[in-house]
């Protein structure tokens, strides 16, 4: 998916990215540095977050 964002939009300066668990966003700071060192990541956590792990825990 990162590598499809910089493939689509070559000259972006900032990309927004959720955090859930965490691997995604790292994921996304190295693809992203690596192909270009300036690019900026804000990454946020959503609310709807809140939900789902409620709703994992009482499945799991």
């Amino acid at each position: 998916m990162h590598l499809e964002v910089i493939e689509d939009l070559p000259d972006v300066d900032v990309v927004i990215n959720p955090i859930g668990g965490g691997s995604g966003a790292s994921s996304a700071v190295v693809v992203y540095k690596s192909i270009n060192p300036s690019i900026k990541v804000v990454a946020f956590r959503p609310r709807a977050r809140r939900v789902f792990t409620y709703r994992l825990r009482r499945v799991g």
